[in-house]
């Protein structure tokens, strides 16, 4: 044939890579070709055109598809019969008919030796096959198609196929980051292909970890339907170092949690190995992350001796934030053989050695011991090699770990107390302290061994339930647990009584039906069976143990607290604590809660004041919000001279007032008193930003 130029493709076929490289350690590739996932063995040579397509024998080939294919070598026909369609070709000739009708193909039928061959891509596109052709690495994909069901749809990228069973994948959810198992059906549609090109039937077998995957699930969110694509670039690799991959070119990726790579053999290949090869590149779509590296040379698990220790990959395989108590975190690190591996675990102060498991791979887990608080924080690792040092790298994702379980507390009744009201509640309080926060949705109450978290209230940082009824004469006991969202579990038991005969607390009110503000007071009675020892109220939060005064000869005891700048309470229990003449402690509970409305403070400079002269040494002052940070500064003018005079940074008390810690002196040395004064005050938020600005311009004396 003149108008094609046919290359036999043999044993001794084109290499991998090497039509923009040099040969050195590039081993022979031929073409494969896979027909649902199956490779096709061909007994006679493979023929190329122009180098860009394969000529296939078209006997064994087409058979593979599924057709029947018959040659007539007088006429130099082939005839093909797939399922009720009926195809003719000839060779040398550019034309084909299909039930009789007539088209024209681009490479069409040739014969070598006396035997037919046809165009693989072509020949089973026309057969209506799903192909991908990649002419790089000669690998020609043919598959049936397939139609993706329709239904929910999560996007992820795949981290391993786990063959179960069941049979699941394990993924990254892109719009969340968690980290989990999705099952897949029996029989579930799977396709893949390149980004931006129409994908493929595939199996199982094919999709690779880096893989960006659309899963579509059923109404058991048992993945029925999995649309798989990636990316490919060539080049030849400038460095890696620090999870990063550079290409001669300029571009730079980062590398994937799974990143692997593989020399032209097949075998495995070390990352800095990798270095200064050509190599074809498999990427994630969305993010350009590499996942699989195929170099130019042969593997090697060996990375080449350098003078300063190179850390290329730093990862945290699987990682899901974020992890609890007892629950492992996997650590990979990959770079210069025969060094010591240090990872220390953010600001804890804690650091751990990873063993080598592989020459330049150390690898190993942590387990979060109980106590361990870390948020978000990144894990830093370095290579030592005898004095030498490698530069610090930061893990691929920040890492939360809370080894710590919720406090419960404020518990009410209190734990062994004669409750002598039997109208109470049962009431605890939790909190998570500097964790991840409580999962108030896992919080149960059992009350005398009976679960009555459905009758119970729950909210933000507590739960409260009511008997039903008064309760009698007796010993009761109550269990309050609740996770963090890691699920560390918190947990509190205790116990009170109501006494029989009642020689305790009988009433316990007070005057606090409005919310209170500062100066205030609340005034609270408490009556009781006869006179004991000692009687006191407590408000949680605000105050404890106010002691009360027993009026006259009664049976009454009467307290007061007048309410101070920086308290605050809402919906509070006020409890009464009653030692009665024979030593026993009795403790109720009012029925009516007490809410205390701090006020709200202003942000504002009450130091110096405005129109007023100041004299030559002041002390800046001011109120601003209870706890809060102000930054005060002072500057001069002078006729064309300005500048500072002093500054500092405060932080307001509990009453809302803030003031310098020291005298400023206005008088400046070679100046003398400026013919005017700026004060400047700045409120900030806990990350140091500026909230709100108050300035006042002021003069002063000397």
């Amino acid at each position: 044939m003149t108008r094609r130029r046919i290359s036999l493709l043999m044993i001794v076929s084109l290499g991998l890579l090497e039509m923009v490289c040099s040969a050195q350690d590039t081993p022979p590739a031929n073409v494969q070709v896979t027909v649902d996932g199956a490779v096709v063995g061909f007994s006679g040579p493979i023929l190329m055109v122009d180098m860009q397509y394969p000529l296939l024998p078209a006997d064994t080939f087409l058979r593979a598809l599924g057709a029947t294919p018959t040659w007539n070598a007088t006429a130099q026909r082939l005839d093909i019969t797939f399922g009720r369609s009926a195809v003719q070709m000839w060779s040398d000739r550019d034309w084909i008919t299909v039930d009789g009708e007539r088209g024209t193909l681009e490479v069409g039928l040739d014969t070598h030796n006396g035997v037919p061959y046809v165009s693989g891509p072509e020949m089973a596109a026309l057969l209506g096959f799903d192909v991908q052709w990649d002419q790089p690495s000669l690998a020609l994909t043919i598959g049936t198609p397939s139609v993706m069901p329709e239904g929910p749809t999560i996007a992820a990228t795949l981290l391993e196929v786990r063959q179960g069973p069941p049979v699941a994948l394990l993924v990254r959810v892109n719009e969340t980051g968690e980290v989990g198992e999705v099952t897949l059906a029996e029989t579930p549609i799977i396709q893949r292909g390149r980004a931006g090109e129409d994908p493929m039937s595939a199996q199982l077998a094919d999709l690779l970890p880096g893989d960006l995957v659309e899963i579509v699930l059923d109404e058991a969110n048992t993945a029925i339907g999995v649309r798989a694509s990636y990316a490919e670039s060539f080049g030849i690799i400038a460095a890696i170092s620090g999870n990063r991959m550079t290409m001669q070119d300029g571009a730079n990726y980062p590398l994937g949690g799974g990143v692997a790579a593989f020399g032209s053999d097949g075998a495995p290949l070390h990352l800095l190995a990798a270095v200064g090869q050509a190599a074809l590149i498999t990427q994630n779509p969305q993010d350009n992350s590499v996942w699989r590296i195929l170099a130019q040379r042969r593997g090697t698990p060996t990375p080449p001796a350098l003078a300063q220790p190179t850390i290329a990959a730093f990862t945290l395989p699987q990682y899901a934030m974020p992890l609890g108590r007892g629950e492992r975190l996997e650590l990979r690190l990959i770079g210069t053989a025969g060094a010591t591996a240090t990872v220390e675990l953010g600001a804890t102060g804690q650091a751990l050695n990873l063993p080598e498991t592989a020459p330049g791979v150390y690898s190993g887990s942590f387990t979060v011991p109980a106590g361990l608080v870390m948020l978000e924080q990144s894990l830093v690792a370095r290579l030592r090699a005898g004095d030498a040092t490698s530069e610090q790298v930061q893990s691929d994702h920040v890492v939360t770990m809370d080894g710590e379980p919720p406090v419960v507390a404020d518990l009410l009744p209190n734990h062994r107390s004669r409750q002598a009201n039997p109208n109470t509640n049962v009431r605890a309080n939790f909190n998570d302290g500097a964790g991840v926060g409580v999962d108030e949705t896992t919080a149960t109450m059992v009350f005398n061994g009976v679960d009555v978290t459905e009758a119970a209230v729950i909210r933000p940082g507590g739960i409260v339930y009511d008997p039903p009824e008064a309760l009698a004469p007796g010993q009761y006991s109550a269990t309050v647990q609740v996770a963090d969202r890691v699920g560390n579990i918190g947990r509190a038991e205790w116990i009170f009584s109501v006494p029989t005969v009642q020689v305790g607390i009988l009433n316990l009110t007070h005057d606090a039906t409005e919310a209170l503000r500062t100066g205030a007071t609340i005034n609270v009675t408490m009556q009781v069976a006869a006179p004991g020892q000692a009687a006191s109220f407590s408000i949680p939060g605000v105050v404890e143990n106010v002691p009360m005064t027993r009026v006259g000869e009664t049976n009454s005891y009467q307290g007061s607290y007048v309410v101070k700048r920086g308290d605050a309470a809402t919906d509070a229990v006020l409890s009464g604590s009653f030692t009665a003449a024979d030593g026993t402690l009795y403790e109720a509970n009012a029925e009516q809660t007490v809410t205390i409305t701090p006020p709200v403070v202003p942000f504002a400079i009450t130091t110096p004041q405005a129109d007023v002269t100041a004299p030559r040494r002041i002390t800046p002052a001011g109120t601003a919000p209870p706890g809060s940070t102000v930054r005060w500064t002072i500057t001069y003018q002078e006729f064309i001279l300005a500048g500072a005079v002093a500054s500092d940074t405060v932080r307001a008390d509990e009453n809302g007032v803030w003031e310098a810690r020291r005298e400023v002196d206005l008088r400046l040395m070679l100046i003398g008193m400026a013919d005017g004064y700026t004060l400047t005050a700045e409120l900030l938020n806990a990350a140091g930003a500026v909230q709100a600005t108050e300035t006042l311009e002021f003069k002063a004396r000397d």
